[in-house]
């Protein structure tokens, strides 16, 4: 059983040419209907059509991502610029063209290689690759930045075009800059606990070292922060139909789908933070669940366990 759970159920470079297959077909299929189509359909195609080529690019292996991150403009930190480079190119694309194939596509790509260049980072740990303590500051800054850049502008768009209600983006805001500031480099926590190490005895002394002890706890992504920015991007397909005019049933689905990014925007701040030792162990359970780890995507695995 073990050695059929660790086989491939297929050669990655097979996964690959299917993935873009289907790219190609839902693509060929999407543009080949007689316009108009029903909304339904046209985003179900599109969708399909980007899926396949994130799957392309998560159907990497990490070897090969070691390997293509010594090449010049593609080690991790480009891998973050280039998916916030097609992430606005997606986005121009529709303002100028208002196609929101391209749109879905090109911004696809950008919001996957967010993705990438964590998993290529993690492969180029684990293959011994040399990175430059310079490289890794710069992942360690660049990448939740491009993150929250990439993320938020859309946000407060489909709240001022009312999709979105402005009080839950304004809340989410909030918090996604408090948790920014809580992170390297900025790290006021440990800002609050050096300045209080300079200050004269005293209530001020007190606070400043409470506070800073309160607000130093982690500053890579925890599980609640990834949760939250796959909610807040696959949000962003449920609020296409509705700023389109395509869908006005049950209007509300969009706020709930936020309401759920913003608790868990709230609990990524609270898993940063000192609370109490019973809070933090309950906060970190989700930890258990080992998710976004950059593991290999692999199904064959699962498929051996259902027999």
């Amino acid at each position: 059983m073990e050695s059929v759970a660790k086989k491939p159920l297929l050669p990655w470079q097979l996964k690959i040419v299917l993935s873009l297959v289907l790219t190609l077909a839902t693509g060929i299929l999407l543009h080949a209907l007689s316009k108009p189509i029903p909304w339904q359909l046209e985003m179900c195609l599109t969708t399909a059509s980007a899926l396949g080529v994130a799957m392309a690019l998560l159907f990497i292996p990490k070897k090969q991502l070691a390997r293509i991150g010594q090449i010049p403009g593609l080690d991790p930190n480009w891998i973050t610029f280039w998916g916030f480079y097609f992430w606005y190119v997606g986005l121009a694309y529709y303002y100028i063209t208002n196609d929101l194939y391209g749109l879905i596509i090109l911004s696809g790509i950008g919001g996957v290689l967010d993705v990438v260049d964590g998993k290529m980072a993690t492969a180029m740990k684990e293959e011994g690759v040399f990175r430059t303590a310079l490289s890794k500051m710069l992942g360690k800054v660049g990448d939740p930045l491009a993150d929250k850049s990439k993320c938020l502008p859309v946000i407060a768009f489909f709240g001022i075009a009312s999709i979105i209600s402005i009080y839950t983006v304004i809340a989410i805001f909030v918090f996604e800059v408090f948790g920014t500031l809580l992170r390297y480099p900025f790290g006021i926590g440990a800002r609050f606990y050096k300045l209080s190490k300079r200050t004269a005895p005293g209530r001020r002394k007190a606070v400043l070292r409470t506070v800073g002890i309160r607000l130093i706890r982690k500053s890579q992504a925890t599980v609640h922060g990834k949760v939250k920015t796959t909610i807040m991007c696959l949000g962003m397909l449920v609020c296409v139909p509705y700023y389109r005019r395509w869908c006005f049933d049950l209007p509300w689905i969009p706020n709930v789908i936020y309401d759920f990014a913003l608790a868990f925007a709230i609990t990524s701040v609270l898993s940063r933070m000192r609370i109490s030792a019973a809070f933090d162990r309950l906060i970190d359970w989700p930890r258990k669940w080992k998710l976004f780890t950059h593991k290999e995507v692999e199904f064959s695995g699962a498929l051996a366990r259902l027999n």
